[in-house]
Formats: structure tokens, sequence, C-alpha cells
């Protein structure tokens, strides 16, 4: 979907701390009012309570829709939590990439199976594709989906599967790439108008930057990018972020007032959600929460 979104008047984006994973809310706050709450991936489930507190103490109260970018266990494995206690945070609508495959591993069908059951106490709760245009316009019309394309079929390479989305507060343009590569970020280049590109001045760096993603060609079209964020691991879990991502940043940040945020740093011992306070009035102020 490349059409108009709803015009939002502020945006709170917590990039959060949960270790070696992503899961990203989003709280918008429309023009006429009206306030509206995603979770864009869940990060791994260890334990329900030390979970659930951390939504509580990160003011996560309240998904309306749940955004799964790709069925990696890094970013969905607290789904089932989530979908066993929808009624508590008003969950209501789920959307997948790739629907009809998502399901086919052990992991997912246990996935799958909550899902079921909860819908049939409930009767509430929805699941969508994202390529379901009418659900999108309905259930999350606040962002416009870049990735993946109607009528694609899925890679082998799972991570080329991930939901790219893109959210827009005024001038101010962030960009959620999941764990898009590379090959992604060339169709959204080809794709997406150059003015709509130019417009991302927050961006998550994609698959915690990794080798294969965040290249040099996509950073350089970010013309007005002032702040990125990435979802790392204090121990460097699969060597990540790459030392590769790192020196193409530096490159890139040399001569720009421009900040990468890591969620966790094992050169400053830091542990900390990244928040984006974004309005038409204030502009766009980060906030570090150490953990």
């Amino acid at each position: 979907r490349w059409g108009k979104t709803m015009e939002l008047k502020s945006a709170k984006i917590i990039v959060r701390d949960i270790g070696f994973g992503d899961s990203i809310y989003v709280n918008v706050v429309r023009e006429n009012g009206e306030n509206i709450a995603y979770l864009i991936d869940t990060g791994y489930l260890n334990k329900e309570k030390a979970y659930k507190n951390k939504l509580k103490v990160a003011g996560i109260n309240k998904i309306d829709t749940l955004i799964l970018t790709h069925k990696h266990s890094d970013h969905i494995s607290a789904a089932n939590f989530l979908i066993e206690h929808s009624m508590d945070y008003s969950l209501r609508n789920i959307f997948l990439s790739f629907k009809d495959t998502f399901f086919a591993s052990d992991t997912n069908i246990k996935l799958s199976n909550k899902l079921s059951d909860v819908y049939n106490k409930t009767k509430i709760l929805n699941v969508f594709d994202i390529n379901d245009s009418r659900a999108v316009k309905k259930y999350m019309d606040d962002f416009q989906v870049l990735y993946p394309y109607k009528d694609m079929e899925p890679h082998g390479d799972i991570n080329r599967d991930s939901i790219v989305l893109l959210l827009n507060v005024g001038k101010y343009g962030v960009l959620f790439t999941g764990d898009a590569t590379a090959e992604e970020e060339v169709f959204i280049l080809n794709k997406m108008k150059t003015r709509k590109i130019c417009e991302v001045y927050v961006l998550k760096i994609a698959h915690h930057g990794s080798t294969k993603s965040t290249s040099e060609e996509f950073l350089n079209k970010m013309k007005y990018l002032k702040y990125a964020a990435v979802s790392s691991n204090i121990n460097r879990r699969h060597n990540l972020p790459s030392v590769e991502f790192e020196n193409r940043w530096r490159k890139f940040a040399r001569d720009k007032d421009c900040t990468l945020y890591y969620t966790e740093c094992d050169s400053s011992n830091i542990k900390q959600d990244i928040i984006f306070n974004i309005s038409l009035e204030r502009g766009c102020e980060v906030e570090c929460k150490h953990q």
C-alpha cells in the first residue's frame, strides 16, 4: 500500500530492550484525538511474570494490533503470552507476513493452536495477512506497508519475508525494517518515491545490524536521517551488530548530525529502552530509559 494514511498529531515509539530480539511499541494520537497502540514483534518470552512486568514498567497496558514481521523466534516467541492474555491488553488484531505459510513449523503450530483456542473462547481476535488491504485500511491505517508486496511468494530465507512499515507524523518519517536484507532495501528504494524515502527521520536498523542489511546505498538515500536504533544484545550474540555494519554506519554518519542508539552495548554495559516522542508541535525528542 502506497496510499495516504491517517493524519497523526503525535507518536510514542519504544524500541524495547529485550536482549537478543525485536519488539517495538508504537502509540499514535490521530488528528481526531483517537489513540491507537501497536506492538511490532514481541521478542523472546523467558518467564511470563518478568515479561508482563517489563510491559508494565514501559507503560504498555494496551495493544490494539500486534504485527509479527516474520516467523523467527526472537521476534515472535512471546506472541503466545499476548494471545492468551489478549483481553488484558485489549488485543483485537494480528497481522502476519505470509499468513498461509506462517504456521508451517513446530513452534508456530503451537502459536496457531493458541490463536484458535483464544478465538473460540472470545470470537474477537482477528488474524490477517499484511497484504489484506481492506484489513490494513481498517486496523492499521497509520502505516504504509512497503513490503512484502501483493502476490509475492515467500522466500527460503525467512528474513527476506519481513514486513517493512513507514509511519509519518507530519514531516517526520519512521521506518521499521524487521530483519529485511539488502535485497529488500533495493526493492523499497526502487518502488518508494524519492520524496518519501528522504522523509525518513528515524530508522530501526534491520536484523540487529547484520552484514546483509542496511547497505551503504540504502543509508545514502536517507538524506534527512537524524536518529537510528538497533536492537542489540550485550553479549553480541551471533556477532550482531556486525563490525561491517558499524563500519558502514561510521562512514555514513561521519559528516552528519546523526545518532545511533543501542538497546544494549557491551562497551559501556548499557541496557536501555530507546523512546522517540514525535509530535507536530515539538518535533522529535529522544529518551533513553536505562534498565
